[in-house]
């Protein structure tokens, strides 16, 4: 089954008192939220568990070992190069996953004047689409309400289910 372990992790962006310290975690097959105040260490604790980001002491086991974790950037005003690849495929997989995500590859001409919940919804259905063979988990920050209809996607892919939409 896929899980993460995190086990007595600490993290600090430089010499001062660490953000992140002791942290033991163990998430298991299931949908978890991560949900604290502006600048209390979330998007820091998803770019250590993605293993964007080193920890300054402790471990994140993953399983399999060799399992990756799609993390969304926060960013929203660049478009990944992935989003144009979810637009211009025409497989029936890429294709479901723009019809559950709501996406209309006409909508990328148009990226600077899209709505930051549009843009993310192409960040997750990419960061989903293309990475579902080998990831074990997808983590966002800045989740938005236009991203609600994904979530039972991403939880299907956290679980370790196949990553295509119904």
């Amino acid at each position: 089954m896929s899980s993460i372990r995190i086990e007595r992790l600490a993290f600090a962006y430089s010499d001062l008192v660490p953000l992140l310290s002791d942290v033991e975690l163990h998430l298991t097959r299931g949908f978890t939220g991560v949900v604290g105040e502006n600048g209390s260490g979330k998007s820091t604790l998803l770019g250590l568990i993605a293993g964007a980001l080193a920890p300054t002491a402790g471990r994140v086991h993953r399983e399999p070992r060799d399992a990756l974790v799609a993390l969304c950037p926060q960013d929203v005003d660049r478009m990944p190069p992935d989003v144009g690849e979810l637009a211009e495929r025409g497989d029936a997989d890429a294709g479901r996953w723009r019809a559950v995500l709501a996406l209309d590859p006409d909508q990328l001409a148009r990226w600077p004047t899209l709505s930051p919940g549009e843009r993310r919804r192409w960040q997750l259905g990419s960061a989903v689409r293309w990475r579902a063979a080998r990831t074990s988990c997808c983590s966002t920050s800045r989740p938005t309400t236009s991203i609600r209809r994904a979530a039972p996607c991403c939880s299907a892919r956290c679980t370790g289910s196949t990553a295509s939409p119904s």
